[in-house]
């Protein structure tokens, strides 16, 4: 797993339009994207008390839109409570992609509502 720094949608961009899009990558790939020292694992003090969305059964032709989108978001700071996300993750299948959103205030019920209304 390569660390990022912490970047600049700008900077990120540039990075990125240089990846494979999703659809190009294999099956199995999986792709983590996580705020500056946070560990994509529940044993991590800032994702223990959080949450997890799952989306599942995304079809092939609409992954490269929602991941970049959700991506750019996350990077950019698009979210209404900046700190909610804590990072994104996708996972590739033959026959559909799967996107998890792992958020820090997982009984919260508000700020649970706030992050719903942001990906609505």
């Amino acid at each position: 797993m390569r660390k990022l720094k912490e970047i600049q949608i700008e900077d990120f961009w540039a990075i990125y339009q240089h990846f494979r899009r999703p659809t190009q990558m294999t099956y199995g790939t999986q792709i983590h994207l996580f705020a500056e020292g946070v560990k994509p694992m529940w044993e991590d003090p800032k994702c223990a008390p959080g949450g997890k969305w799952s989306i599942r059964y995304i079809p092939k032709t609409h992954t490269n839109k929602f991941w970049e989108d959700l991506a750019l978001a996350l990077v950019g700071d698009m979210f209404k409570d900046e700190n909610e996300v804590l990072g994104i993750l996708l996972n590739l299948k033959p026959s559909y992609d799967q996107v998890q959103i792992w958020h820090a205030s997982g009984k919260e019920q508000g700020k649970v509502d706030t992050l719903k209304t942001d990906l609505e």
